[in-house]
Parts: structure tokens; C-alpha cells; sequence
């Protein structure tokens, strides 16, 4: 016998959390999405929680948010956290010269 606590896969298996194909249906979206940039978007999903987190670099502040909106917009997706950031020397950029 194992020491294996067979009721763990069950619990983990029956968490409303689990998409095993939800990375890939936002990845999917990005990058058939007219409007959004992807060629620089990761995406990855905590499976604990079932939050959903964008990271990479976009062009523009508008294309961050187009993203944003595209993720959130993937039938599972419950919360999109944004780590994207503004490519430097973009128009769009935070820094100031």
C-alpha cells in the first residue's frame, strides 16, 4: 500500500479552478485578436486560486489594455492580473526625458 493520501487527487481534481486548457484559450485570443500586439504577451495561471496573470511588454497603453480586456474576456477567466509593461521608447512609455 502507499502512504499516498488518495483523497488529495480528488480534491485537487474537483477545484473550480481547473481549466486545463484555459492558458492556452487566452493565448489563443491574444493572438487572434486584430487589435492586440501578443508577439511579447506570457500568460500563466495559478491553479490554486484560478487567477489568471498577464506578463511581457506591449507597445503602447492602449494595447496593454486591449489585452487585459481579451484575456478577460476567455469564457473561465476569472481575474486578470496585469504585469505587462509599456515598451521603452514608445510614445506610450512612462519615462520621461
Amino acid at each position: 500500500m502507499s502512504d499516498v493520501d488518495e483523497g488529495a487527487f480528488s480534491r485537487a481534481s474537483a477545484s473550480p479552478f481547473r481549466w486545463p486548457n484555459l492558458e492556452k484559450l487566452v493565448c489563443e485570443a491574444l493572438a487572434t485578436d486584430q487589435h492586440v500586439n501578443a508577439t511579447q504577451i506570457g500568460v500563466a495561471l495559478d491553479e490554486a486560486t484560478g487567477d489568471l496573470t498577464l506578463f511581457g511588454t506591449v507597445p503602447t497603453k492602449e494595447q496593454l489594455q486591449l489585452a487585459q480586456d481579451c484575456a478577460a474576456s476567455v469564457k473561465g477567466v476569472h481575474v486578470v492580473h496585469s504585469r505587462l509593461t509599456v515598451a521603452e521608447g514608445s510614445a506610450d512609455s512612462d519615462e520621461e526625458t
